[in-house]
């Protein structure tokens, strides 16, 4: 039987609020009025596709609210686009759970050997399609190259080549992870910052803002110093969120790359200092985002209309991440108590 979908986000209990407080945003998310309806896409496309196994791991993902999740960032986007990126966003839950030994598809990455052929069997796949040179088994990568291709029709060759070298780097960077935690030390905190901006999968996941608006940034734009701090501070901003959330679950699963675990490692804290800490961190980029969201208005130049519009994107990104991370999704969540 499946689950029931969730009701109105606007009634939901606060999932995760016993355990923290809102990061103090200044602006307000938004959901995507079609919001019930793509979570049941994706439900339906991750067993049309196989991306799951079975109807139980399709409940599993199902926790996750991977669809609620692409209508929470991206509240403005028309239906075909967000139906679309909420494949990519699944895709990109279902294969984190699967390194760390959680089975959805039935096949696991977790040893540093079999990541290292998925990984070469994605690039292959998403870069030049299934060709004698991929590895045998690439049926995930197949998937998500399929969602990718009817994505094709609407963006430049640019932003695929973008977008595909961006998904390429997350997982390459999974699998330093996936050393880290077999090694059992957590990285410096300067080492960490630099590999959870790809470990985060926020990259690709933030050039799907420009597929969702229909407006591309030209490469002038989106390499320029402007953007790159603008984009940089976002992707701390939400990645250290993301870790106060998922502390707990990732350290059950013998993960040492978070941000909580990383300042305890470096800066001798205990567990409340430590998150304090990442709190008065990701304050600061907050702070940070919004001076530079401010200058833009300063700047009249030939790319100020794409620039704002993704920074627009931005603010809805980050909004709707935290209210999912906060009232939305059970992925974070405990584990219910055995009897």
């Amino acid at each position: 039987m499946r689950k029931t979908l969730s009701e109105h986000p606007s009634k939901k209990a606060a999932l995760n609020s016993s355990r923290f407080i809102p990061i103090d945003l200044p602006f307000q998310f938004r959901v995507h009025p079609g919001y019930l309806e793509v979570e049941e896409h994706v439900r339906d496309w991750a067993i049309r596709s196989r991306l799951v196994a079975n109807e139980r791991a399709a409940d599993g993902l199902a926790c996750t609210r991977s669809g609620e999740f692409c209508a929470y960032t991206h509240p403005d986007a028309p239906m075909r686009e967000v139906k679309l990126a909420a494949e990519v966003y699944a895709w990109f839950y279902v294969v984190d759970d699967e390194s760390e030994g959680v089975r959805h598809s039935g096949v696991r990455y977790s040893d540093e050997q079999s990541w290292r052929v998925f990984v070469d069997g994605v690039r292959e796949v998403l870069r030049h399609g299934r060709t004698p040179e991929a590895p045998a088994n690439t049926t995930t990568a197949e998937i998500l190259a399929s969602t990718l291709d009817q994505m094709s029709m609407s963006v430049s060759s640019h932003w695929r080549n973008r977008f595909i070298e961006h998904i390429v780097d997350t997982l390459d960077s999974a699998g330093q992870e996936l050393h880290l935690k077999h090694e059992g030390i957590p990285p410096s905190l300067e080492d960490y910052v630099l590999l959870r901006r790809n470990t985060s999968a926020i990259l690709p996941s933030l050039d799907l803002i420009e597929f969702c608006n229909g407006v591309e940034l030209s490469p002038e734009t989106y390499y320029s110093d402007t953007y790159q701090e603008i984009l940089l501070t976002a992707v701390d901003m939400i990645a250290w969120t993301n870790d106060l959330y998922s502390l707990n679950k990732e350290e059950a699963g013998g993960m040492v790359t978070n941000l909580i675990l990383v300042v305890e490692h470096e800066h001798k804290l205990d567990r409340s200092r430590a998150i304090d800490e990442v709190r008065a961190l990701i304050d600061s980029k907050v702070k940070r985002f919004l001076e530079l969201r401010e200058s833009l208005s300063s700047k009249q130049d030939t790319h100020a209309f794409e620039l704002t519009t993704q920074v627009s994107g931005l603010c809805d990104w980050i909004a709707g991440c935290q209210q999912w991370h906060h009232n939305v999704t059970h992925r974070y969540l405990p584990p219910p108590a055995s009897d």
